[in-house]
């Protein structure tokens, strides 16, 4: 079953969610690597040890993501923006909050 985005932003403590753009229906998986995106999917983008995601939102856009989920605050896109506090111990949650059908990979590792 579908979720949408605020739904996935449910999952987080409400002073975690700093910006929205708007909300999205999600189809397919979220995701950390923009090779990985699906149509209709979400693109998490966040700063990890030696990449930062931020750098392949494009990607994640141009490979059909319905929304994206960042750390910096992001103007412009084609899709809604979600922009949030650090996400690197977010995985737990992530996965609690998914559906059966999709797979959350929110990396614990920041």
């Amino acid at each position: 079953m579908p979720k949408t985005l605020f739904e996935l932003l449910e999952a987080l403590p409400d002073a975690d969610v700093i910006a929205t753009t708007a909300d999205a229906l999600i189809h397919a998986p979220v995701v950390e690597s923009a090779d990985e995106v699906q149509p209709y999917g979400v693109f998490v983008a966040r700063k990890g040890r030696t990449v930062d995601g931020h750098q392949f939102i494009a990607e994640g856009v141009e490979r059909g993501a319905a929304a994206i989920i960042g750390e910096q605050p992001i103007d412009g896109l084609s899709v809604p923006y979600a922009q949030v506090r650090s996400q690197g111990r977010r995985s737990d949650c992530w996965r609690r909050h998914s559906t059966t059908s999709h797979r959350a990979s929110w990396s614990s590792s920041a």
